[in-house]
């Protein structure tokens, strides 16, 4: 009846995709990263630098109409709280102005190598509650040759040192900043171990 939490998880407009409530909803050729089932094409950074804007994106809508829109939402009793992902300060800041509904959660990725110091001081200054996703580092973001958080010898020393894993050791630097992560994990030893870090 009523979803607790509704981000943008880009700060970009996406073209329209139609919604069919009689099947899974969105069509089975969706993708949700650029709709190319969608919109005809194949995700490619190069073909999208040589043919700006890529025609996933719809140019014509603003920050401000997509936030309006998150905040009628929040009017008509179908969100409890809103929110941004993926936002940088001059963004963040751009999109306060004019609005009476300040996010109430903005999610970007952070973790040791990634501190987002300066949004989550933009955070705390305007009542945000910062979260951090990726808590554990880069995923599938981590360039070739890049050393890994949980590999970091700086991380592994600290662990070596306590007898905590590199996991256990980035989670409770997340709590000791005051940065609430949702971290994820199929395997329910390390579940119960990111349960404990707080402790």
């Amino acid at each position: 009846d009523q979803v607790d939490m509704y981000l943008i998880h880009w700060p970009t407009a996406f073209k329209y995709v139609p919604y069919d409530g009689t099947k899974r909803g969105f069509p089975m050729d969706f993708e949700p990263d650029c709709c190319t089932g969608v919109t005809g094409v194949e995700w490619d950074p190069e073909v999208f630098a040589k043919n700006w804007p890529p025609p996933h994106l719809e140019m014509d809508v603003t920050i401000h109409e997509t936030w309006q829109a998150m905040t009628e939402c929040v009017d008509a009793g179908l969100v409890k709280g809103i929110g941004v992902c993926n936002m940088k300060v001059s963004l963040l800041h751009e999109l306060l102005k004019g609005t009476d509904y300040v996010p109430q959660i903005a999610q970007s990725e952070s973790h040791p190598f990634c501190q987002q110091k300066g949004l989550i001081q933009m955070c705390e200054m305007n009542g945000i509650q910062f979260q951090a996703y990726s808590p554990l580092g880069y995923g599938e973001f981590k360039q070739e040759g890049e050393v890994s958080v949980l590999q970091s010898p700086e991380v592994l020393q600290i662990g070596a040192k306590h007898g905590k894993s590199a996991a256990e050791v980035v989670l409770r630097w997340h709590i000791e900043r005051g940065v609430p992560t949702p971290p994820f994990s199929l395997r329910e030893s390390e579940i119960r171990q990111n349960l404990t870090v707080g402790s």
